[in-house]
């Protein structure tokens, strides 16, 4: 019998349809390398936008953070605070379809942060005007009493302490 030349040396038998079809072999150069091919069919997972983080969104991220941390020195929060909201402002007008990549948080971020920070140094600074107000008028008040203090301020100090000094 004579051997047929369109045979296959090697059969394999059929799959039904709806079953897993048989693990095809590697390029026989990647197999030899010690690593496969890689899939075509796979593409790894890649954002929509490749742009880089903005430094100014970064710098009015950060001027943010340090308004509401500063707010209490009410000068120096209120000259973060604005920054951090003009810088925000500007990466805002850059994109105006909103669309600012990978520096939309930091912006956000940024116009938040100088918002709270720029209200809280306002009521700082309302409130360091007030205690000045106050301490001034307070001072001006308690003046005529002072006189009575002259010779302890001049250093002629004699104090006689007792028991019952401590009581009345």
């Amino acid at each position: 019998m004579e051997p047929n030349v369109n045979q296959n040396p090697n059969p394999q038998p059929e799959q039904p349809q709806g079953q897993y079809q048989s693990y095809q072999q590697p390029q026989p150069g990647y197999q030899q390398q010690g690593y496969y091919a890689p899939n075509p069919a796979y593409q790894p997972y890649q954002p929509a936008s490749q742009s880089k983080v903005s430094g100014m969104a970064i710098a009015s991220m950060v001027l943010g953070i340090c308004s509401i941390l500063f707010s209490a020195g009410a000068i120096t929060g209120l000259v973060c605070a604005i920054l951090a909201l003009v810088f925000a402002g500007k990466m805002s007008k850059q994109a105006p379809d909103g669309n600012l990549g990978a520096s939309k948080n930091f912006v956000l971020a940024g116009k938040i942060c100088g918002i709270v920070g720029l209200v809280f140094s306002i009521l700082f600074l309302i409130f360091w005007i007030l205690f000045t107000i106050l301490t001034v008028v307070l001072i001006q008040q308690a003046a005529p009493y002072l006189n009575d203090f002259t010779p302890y301020i001049n250093g002629n100090i004699d104090i006689h302490l007792n028991a019952t000094s401590f009581l009345f």
